[in-house]
């Protein structure tokens, strides 16, 4: 349960730190509307495992009899509060925090630097990895085996060769494109309709054209990525 050390100053704003009372560890933020909205939206959220903050959240479950503990570092106009829990992040490095740039509700928008220094906090894959991962695809490498190859999902591998946002700076950086995008996906495959017909076909991608279908999609089903794309199954023929 998430417990307040004090009820003094809890309407005014600030910042603040939630304590896991067993290892020390702590999660800082900031509340610019009042300490107490902050707290109780807070102990919502933990209560049904709905936190953003993941890292303290997974604490929070493995912990659920112990009391972590809500208390005010530093009381401050809301206008200062993003500067202010900058400062706590910078100064005493919380583990809780997966992101430590500092963000508000208030409007303020990121600047360049802060969004790539985010990105880095969060990122699950180094340079080299991703450029494996180009390197692999472009040499006509299968997806599967790519994520094999890097210890991964083949939906992670997907996710970045196919959507621009991710990884984006890594992808300008090195100027890292998908060559020949089009795959044409070939071979024999048996297609269930969502209304139960079945089809064998011997090319895919044509399929998906005729129908209005994701080739990609269909092929990730044939895989065992998924088990359907919008109603269709699709089962590899040997």
């Amino acid at each position: 349960m998430l417990v307040k050390l004090n009820d003094e100053n809890m309407e005014k704003t600030g910042v603040y730190k939630i304590t896991n009372p067993l290892n020390n560890e702590f999660y800082i933020g900031s509340a610019s509307q009042s300490f107490a909205k902050r707290f109780l939206n807070h102990r919502r959220l933990l209560k049904f495992s709905k936190n953003p903050c993941s890292y303290l959240q997974k604490a929070y479950n493995k912990n659920k009899n112990v009391d972590f503990i809500f208390e005010i570092l530093e009381v401050c106009n809301k206008e200062e509060c993003i500067k202010k829990e900058q400062f706590y992040l910078d100064t005493l490095n919380p583990k809780y925090n997966l992101c430590k740039i500092a963000g508000s509700h208030l409007g303020r928008k990121l600047s360049i630097n802060q969004k790539i220094k985010f990105f880095e906090s969060i990122r699950t894959f180094g340079d080299k990895e991703i450029i494996n991962m180009f390197d692999m695809y472009n040499k006509g490498i299968k997806v599967k085996k790519i994520s094999e190859f890097l210890n991964c999902k083949p939906n992670n591998v997907s996710c970045i060769l196919n959507k621009d946002y991710k990884y984006k700076y890594v992808k300008e950086k090195y100027n890292l494109v998908v060559k020949n995008k089009k795959t044409y996906y070939s071979g024999r495959f048996l297609i269930t309709k969502p209304n139960g017909e079945q089809v064998i076909v011997e090319n895919l991608t044509k399929y998906a054209e005729e129908n209005g279908l994701e080739a990609s999609n269909l092929n990730r089903c044939s895989n065992g990525i998924i088990k359907k794309s919008k109603g269709y199954k699709v089962t590899k023929i040997d």
